[in-house]
């Protein structure tokens, strides 16, 4: 297993310096994207299976997400989930890397890392709940759309697989899932170095151990509104 981390770690590394040379070789350093700050809403819906339902949940939670053309990183918390009143608190980070279709040139073929830790459990004790850090790797389609003068957006989904860890304990399990995401970009304001954004994703995961108690569903739609600068 440690052997495993260490090649998907070492991947992503490499994958992200990479991008840096080799991405300035068909985009004009001009067009390229800058950093995004996003502020978003996002509606979750967690299942517990096929242990105790009692924390299955719906709800709205806030979240905050900083993005580069290569990498988001993001935080997501909701202090009473559901009629429980759960915590749950989400923090990780997507490293992207993309090839190019040449003959579309508006095609492309993502591939990621997806770093991630989450948390449901009761509110100040949440090593009580269900608490999971995840290590997976995904590949799939995007389209990219010649809309703003600095910010291209685009299109994209990718499905995953991976590695999961029990945050408070000993097991170890599989994570698995897909992302597929839209992020519009508006051109720069009024010629300044700033723009808008507007996002909309759908995210879906599952995580599996030998326990039971730690088998469950997560998947939720989020809502975000950015500016890049």
């Amino acid at each position: 297993m440690r052997t495993a981390l260490l090649a998907i770690w070492g991947l992503c590394c490499a994958s992200a310096a990479w991008a840096q040379v080799w991405g300035g070789q068909w985009q004009d350093l001009d067009t390229a994207p800058g950093s995004t700050l996003w502020l978003g809403l996002q509606r979750a819906d967690f299942r517990h299976r096929p242990g105790s339902g009692s924390l299955d949940w719906s709800d709205w939670a806030g979240s905050v997400m900083f993005s580069q053309p290569n990498l988001d990183l993001f935080l997501c918390w909701q202090p009473r989930a559901g009629d429980r009143g759960l915590e749950y608190w989400e923090a990780g980070g997507h490293f992207w890397n993309a090839l190019p279709l040449r003959f579309r040139a508006a095609l492309e073929l993502p591939f990621g890392l997806f770093a991630g830790y989450r948390s449901v459990g009761p509110s100040g004790a949440m090593h009580d709940g269900v608490s999971v850090s995840v290590l997976a790797l995904g590949a799939g389609l995007a389209w990219r759309l010649p809309v703003g003068s600095r910010l291209p957006s685009i299109l994209r989904l990718v499905p995953f697989g991976g590695l999961a860890f029990e945050s408070f304990g000993l097991q170890n399990g599989w994570a698995g899932g897909l992302v597929a995401e839209a992020r519009l970009h508006t051109p720069r304001l009024m010629r300044s170095r700033y723009a808008l954004g507007l996002g909309i994703g759908y995210r879906y995961w599952r995580w599996y151990f030998d326990v039971d108690r730690l088998n469950y569903t997560w998947s939720d739609v989020r809502f975000s509104v950015g500016l890049s600068f």
